[in-house]
């Protein structure tokens, strides 16, 4: 084959590759309104298959995330609505609807807890904290290019304090070593977080009222604490269709559809 047919040919790839994704972004487009359209005429349950759809084909947006949130909790799945409204803070941080609208959900929740038990078992969402949240907004790739520009700059500002004759240049390049320093170290920090949020599974939302957590992950095992719809645990291990949490300070197996990864 010539040059001038492997050109040609990558050319024509290029362009089919284009007009497949053009047309793939114009049916998750179609698919957002149409989940939109039938959640306004009355349809949650058509609207949540929508969103979900969108979902299943890898779309990760806040505004479906959202969206999902409210369809979930129009239809009455609190522990759905409240794990699609965390992933839209995960998604957009500054989200305060979503972040309203959890709160909401939760307080709704406990409300109703405290009703039929005489207590509220799960404390008022307080959120990741601002690390994880800052941690979340920030792209993986934004991260490790800080480590190594602050890395870069670290060592360069420590070369040049020891190699300068001047005084003044010498100065300058060590009080620029301290906040070089910690903007390493934080971004250093968030790296790790994530990493370790890998390894463990990172967080998870139960689904259910009072879910079983099991000393061991089997239905005949005995369950050592229940888990409250909506409330926000840790996922520490997977075993087949199970998965081990860490909940405040209770801690167990319980099934992995039972729970919603944020």
């Amino acid at each position: 084959m010539t040059r001038a047919a492997i050109v040609v040919t990558w050319l024509g790839l290029a362009i089919v590759a284009s007009v497949v994704g053009e047309a793939r972004a114009q049916r998750l487009d179609e698919l957002f309104e149409q989940g939109n359209r039938a959640f306004v005429a009355g349809d949650v349950e058509g609207a949540v298959r929508a969103y979900e759809t969108l979902v299943a084909a890898g779309v990760d947006d806040p505004d479906v995330s959202f969206n999902l949130g409210v369809a979930h909790g129009t239809a009455g799945r609190h522990g759905h609505a409240i794990r699609w409204f965390e992933r839209t803070l995960r998604l957009r941080p500054d989200d305060e609807a979503a972040r309203a609208a959890a709160a909401a959900t939760r307080r709704w929740l406990a409300e109703r807890r405290a009703e039929r038990d005489g207590r509220a078992e799960m404390e008022p969402e307080a959120g990741p904290g601002w690390f994880l949240t800052l941690s979340a907004a920030l792209p993986d790739d934004v991260v490790a290019w800080s480590v190594l520009v602050a890395d870069v700059l670290l060592f360069g500002l420590l070369a040049l304090r020891r190699l300068s004759r001047s005084d003044t240049i010498r100065l300058a390049a060590a009080v620029g070593v301290v906040p070089v320093l910690l903007v390493g170290l934080f971004a250093a920090s968030m790296l790790v977080e994530r990493a370790d949020g890998k390894r463990r599974g990172g967080e998870v939302i139960v689904l259910e009222e009072g879910v079983p957590m099991r000393l061991l992950p089997d239905e005949r095992a005995s369950p050592n604490a229940r888990a409250a719809e909506g409330e926000r645990c840790t996922l520490l291990d997977r075993h087949e269709s199970w998965v081990q949490l860490r909940c405040a300070e209770r801690g167990g197996w319980v099934p992995a559809e039972r729970v919603g990864e944020i």
